[in-house]
């Protein structure tokens, strides 16, 4: 009879703790955070937004990529975020999180000039800028993967904290491609 009480104390304790994990999310580990103060918010984070803004392409296009990026954790749904992009060698997106992030597609996203080998990768920095709280929460890594194949989902996975590569460079996201929207 004892055996059985305890065996239900730790399985009710375990579906408690996972119950309160699993409603977080990854977490923030894997980024760097800055907190600012209100000056420098305005003065630094939020004149660079403006700027980023200016310069994003504008035009339609018929050739998109998709982008999902999953949410590290549920505080950020209101965050502004910024994504830049290595290949572009700018700003792909700032703006509202979304579930699905669709971009015009451009010929440097799409081919490589080494090699057909390379061909729609990339290498991502993403900023999450909570302006409430006047903190931004950054992932930048130097590992390319597989980013943009044209009308697929690249989804961007965030990991728990930063991890070593087969080079000793530290990770902070993975790429998935999935199927056709």
């Amino acid at each position: 009879m004892k055996k059985r009480t305890i065996f239900f104390v730790v399985v009710f304790f375990s579906v408690l703790i996972l119950g309160v994990k699993g409603g977080s999310m990854v977490g923030l580990g894997a980024f760097n955070k800055e907190i600012w103060s209100d000056k420098e918010f305005n003065d630094v984070v939020m004149e660079e937004i403006k700027l980023a803004q200016k310069i994003l392409p504008k035009e339609p296009n018929d050739n998109v990529v998709n982008l999902n990026i999953e949410l590290p954790d549920d505080s950020l749904k209101a965050a502004i975020v910024s994504v830049s992009s290595l290949v572009n060698g700018d700003y792909i997106y700032v703006g509202p999180y979304k579930n699905i992030i669709t971009l015009p597609a451009n010929e440097k996203m799409l081919k490589s000039a080494e090699s057909s080998d390379f061909d729609g990768m990339d290498i991502l920095s993403i900023t999450f800028i909570d302006t409430k709280r006047k903190t931004t929460y950054t992932c930048t890594q130097e590992k390319l993967y597989k980013v943009w194949e044209l009308n697929k989902i690249a989804t961007v996975h965030f990991l728990e904290s930063r991890i070593p590569d087969e080079n000793g460079q530290p990770l902070c996201y993975l790429v998935q491609i999935s199927g056709d929207l």
